[in-house]
């Protein structure tokens, strides 16, 4: 259940309408406490803040909020375009990080909320006439002015933001930026490893005699979110829990979820808490699933490198960025996929099997579909993945993540004389390659500041 809470709670938050729904609330709640205040001020001379009379306060609050509606309409149609343009430049999968954008949000609720600050600050101006004398909130009159200027500003803010945020750079380094806050998160450091095979066989081979109990289920989405905790919890006395799906992946109506061994008897509110351990939704995020983020950046070098585009700078940028990512996950520590928790009812230990992303899953991720798009006439791109590969290999901290390295660039070789290159692009691939794959040397044999780099990667998976 806390797995579909947190789900969906990343939906609203992300959502277009969440921050500006708050500076919305906030605006109007100051629109009702300015008057009070002006009220009870009413025998002080604000006649330097706001020197106009009633007829100028009108005015004023109208221009203000006539003109804000203009601008918040011209504010989403360019938010709009924008949407559009990521789409159909990068790829669909980014709309959800421009939505997410908290500077966009705040600026549409300001917008918003001021526009109605001053609706409702107008309703408590009064002219001489019908018998009642003339009444001006200077305070909040003065409020709608100095909110005014802060439309201004943002205004300003919210352009030089579109403009700069459809730029390639920007593009990649968001995606990159919000999968480096997502690392830590995808790796939690629970319960005990357990050293050896790790693959889901050997977890059946320590556990001959059990017959397990499927968990199966009865939707079908992503993988949002995977709640190990909870799910063990639900798991009560289990000798053992098998955890089926991995984050990311797409969960068909009936597809298995989660094995249990040695628990007889579950009844159907236990079967729904675990089945609520996995949240699923319509579409992947990155809170908890850096292959999204991958993905996305994916997306973009394909797309600039198909014959319609034809842009393999992008590529470089998005490579570049894959790079960055790759040493990251590179120097995390990928626990075994099997684990002893401390969770049993009756304080035994359940050992745990989840399956996870390691690092070979994120090289071929990040790597195998630009290599084989590249291969087709762009040695340049070809040329600038080795030289991403090789930076890689040299920031690892773990000697056998390096076989995952080795083999793209093993597919670049084999590639190379099957298209159809120049023989000196043919050359100056091979002598590359042949130079990355000479200089993967593992991490005891390099020296940094005076001393050997340490090996914080030793971990049981790769």
């Amino acid at each position: 259940m806390i797995g579909r809470i947190k789900s969906h709670w990343e939906n609203v938050s992300d959502s277009l309408w969440f921050v500006p729904g708050w500076c919305i609330l906030f605006l109007t709640g100051l629109a009702f406490v300015m008057p009070e205040v002006d009220a009870r001020l009413d025998d002080r001379d604000f006649s330097g803040i706001f020197p106009g009379d009633a007829n100028a306060a009108q005015t004023i609050l109208q221009v203000v909020a006539g003109s804000l509606i203009t601008v918040v309409s011209l504010v989403f149609s360019i938010t709009i375009l924008v949407l559009q343009q990521a789409s159909q430049q990068y790829t669909p999968r980014l709309i959800g990080n421009f939505m997410a954008f908290r500077g966009v949000q705040v600026v549409l609720g300001i917008f918003l909320g001021t526009f109605l600050y001053a609706l409702l600050i107008l309703r408590f101006v009064r002219q001489d006439g019908d018998g009642s004398a003339e009444y001006v909130p200077e305070l909040s009159v003065t409020g709608a002015l100095v909110l005014s200027g802060l439309c201004s500003g943002l205004l300003v803010y919210f352009l030089h933001h579109t403009a700069v945020s459809i730029e390639v750079p920007a593009v990649t380094h968001r995606v990159a930026q919000q999968l480096h806050d997502s690392i830590e998160s995808h790796y939690p450091e629970s319960g005990t490893a357990v050293e050896g095979d790790d693959d889901l066989e050997a977890f059946r081979a320590r556990h001959p005699d059990s017959v397990p109990v499927e968990i199966r289920a009865v939707h079908s989405g992503f993988v949002r979110r995977v709640d190990e905790q909870s799910i063990i919890e639900a798991a009560g006395n289990a000798e053992w829990v098998a955890i089926r799906t991995r984050v990311g992946s797409y969960i068909h109506h009936g597809d298995l979820l989660i094995e249990i061994g040695g628990l007889v008897g579950l009844d159907d509110e236990r079967v729904e808490r675990l089945r609520a351990g996995i949240a699923l939704d319509i579409e992947r995020s990155l809170h908890q699933d850096p292959l999204f983020g991958i993905r996305q950046l994916v997306d973009i070098a394909l797309r600039a490198l198909s014959p319609a585009m034809n842009d393999p700078t992008t590529a470089e940028y998005v490579l570049s960025q894959l790079g960055d990512l790759l040493i990251a996950l590179g120097r995390q520590s990928y626990s075994s996929r099997i684990r002893l928790v401390n969770q049993r009812e009756d304080d035994g230990q359940i050992e745990l099997w989840a399956d996870r992303a390691m690092f070979s899953d994120f090289v071929d991720a990040a790597f195998s579909q630009i290599r084989r798009m590249a291969e087709d006439g762009k040695p340049h791109v070809t040329a600038h993945l080795l030289t991403v590969i090789a930076a890689v290999g040299r920031n690892l901290n773990a000697s056998h993540r390096l076989g995952a390295l080795r083999h793209q660039v093993a597919e670049i070789i084999l590639a190379i004389d099957e298209n159809d290159l120049s023989p000196t692009d043919r050359e100056t691939l091979r002598e590359k390659a042949n130079a990355v794959l000479d200089g993967m040397t593992t991490p005891q044999d390099r020296v940094v500041a005076g001393t050997h780099q340490a090996d914080h990667g030793s971990s049981l998976a790769t």
